[in-house]
C-alpha cells in the first residue's frame, strides 16, 4: 500500500467514527447520576447517606476488626451506633453533646448495660460474666463504687 492509501483509509476510518459519536449522543440519553428506582444489590465497604440540608444522617461501615451503623442527629452528632466486631456487638446512645450516655454489650463471654454520666464516666453498671458473675454497680462522680449487689 502507498502513503495516499494508508492516509485515504485513516480519514475514512475517522470519518465513521465521527459520524458514529455524533449519532450516539443524539440517539443515546444523557446518563443521571441519581435514580430513584430499586436496586437488587449494592456493594461497597461504606455508604453515607446524606439528609436534605447535605448533612449525614446515615453512616454504614465495614472494616477489619468490625461493622458498624451509626446514625447521626439533625446537627450532624451521633445519636445511636450499632456495632459488630471480633469481641462482641455493642449498642450505644450518645447525648446530644454527642458523648456515649448508654451503652448495650454483648460478647462471648460477657454481656452489660452501662449508664454514662455528664462528664463521660461510668455512674451505674450492669453485667454478667462466666468470669466475675453477675453485678449491678452504682458509682460516684468521683469513680468510686457507692453500691454493688452482690
Amino acid at each position: 500500500m502507498k502513503h495516499k492509501q494508508k492516509l485515504g483509509y485513516m480519514v475514512l476510518g475517522a470519518g465513521i467514527m465521527a459520524v458514529g459519536i455524533t449519532i450516539g449522543q443524539i440517539i443515546t440519553p444523557d446518563i443521571e447520576a441519581q435514580n430513584n428506582g430499586v436496586f437488587d444489590q449494592i456493594t461497597c465497604n461504606g455508604l453515607i447517606v446524606l439528609d436534605k440540608a447535605g448533612k449525614r444522617a446515615v453512616a454504614l461501615g465495614a472494616a477489619e476488626v468490625g461493622n458498624a451503623v451509626v446514625v447521626f442527629d439533625k446537627a450532624g452528632k451521633e445519636a445511636v451506633a450499632l456495632g459488630a466486631a471480633d469481641f462482641g456487638n455493642t449498642v450505644t446512645v450518645f447525648d446530644k453533646a454527642g458523648k456515649g450516655a448508654v451503652g448495650l454489650a454483648a460478647g462471648e463471654n460477657t454481656n452489660g448495660l452501662v449508664v454514662h454520666g455528664k462528664a463521660g464516666n461510668e455512674e451505674i453498671v450492669v453485667g454478667t460474666s462466666e468470669e466475675y458473675a453477675n453485678v449491678i454497680q452504682i458509682i460516684d462522680r468521683a469513680g468510686n463504687v457507692s453500691w454493688q449487689a452482690p
